[in-house]
């Protein structure tokens, strides 16, 4: 008997072109599914080169392995790791059933590139203005329509969400962006922080999107308990 398993992956994006199955491309979907042996959905379609700690799936499981095993008997490359996985209600949908989600942006200040940290971070050194970029962002929270923070390609019926978190961190040499919300809308997050870069070198609106490899998802939040994510090992701000 089939049992319906949710799923938390963390990937590095760099070399699929999202999550989402696309013809004549490999994305991270396509490798879940080919490991999982069933069809796989995700709480977040993300775009090519994005990466998540905490992106959570769902599938219906024939195999015999039992669930708290699973993780350990997939086979996966090394850019796409299985957290953990946990039996869910017939009527769970990873992304339906989320009350929220959390990303958060990376940009690397320093003149010179780092070869450890490329493939995660926008590399930018030149001058930001951090207050202005805090002051604007927490503009951002509440409930309103976000149309305008979005690139055409996905139809919605409406804009509108709720952003409970945006700010913005000096961590060392990286500036951290976190934007936290009931749900997003195509490349919200990535106009978010592009527009946030304008506000950062006094600039105007120009509807900059912000590169993709700098973007990762944090966490999906339900409403029993969050799903487990790799942030939950690592240091929080």
């Amino acid at each position: 008997m089939a049992r319906h398993i949710a799923m938390s992956v963390c990937y590095d994006g760099t070399a699929y072109a999202g999550f989402q199955r696309q013809p004549r491309e490999t994305t991270i979907q396509q490798v879940l599914e080919e490991a999982v042996g069933a069809p796989v959905r995700g709480a977040s379609r993300t775009d090519a080169g994005v990466h998540a700690l905490g992106q959570v799936v769902d599938f219906w499981y024939q195999g015999t392995v039992p669930t708290d095993r699973l993780t350990r008997a997939l086979r996966l490359p090394d850019d796409i790791v299985a957290i953990a996985a946990w039996d869910v209600a017939d009527d769970f949908d990873p992304q339906r059933s989320a009350l929220g989600k959390q990303y958060r942006y990376l940009i690397w200040r320093p003149e010179a590139p780092s070869p450890f940290v490329s493939r995660c971070t926008w590399h930018y050194p030149g001058p930001l203005d951090v207050p202005a970029m805090r002051a604007w962002a927490a503009t951002l929270v509440g409930r309103r329509d976000f149309t305008e923070y979005s690139v055409t390609g996905r139809p919605v019926a409406s804009g509108v969400r709720t952003v409970t978190r945006c700010d913005v961190l000096e961590r060392g040499p990286h500036l951290l962006i976190t934007v936290a919300a009931d749900g997003f809308l195509y490349k919200m997050v990535r106009r978010i922080v592009g527009r946030l870069w304008e506000v950062g070198r006094d600039a105007p609106d120009l509807r900059k999107v912000a590169p993709a490899q700098g973007l990762c998802l944090m966490r999906v939040d339900y409403p029993a308990a969050p799903a487990p994510s790799l942030t939950d090992f690592l240091a929080e701000t």
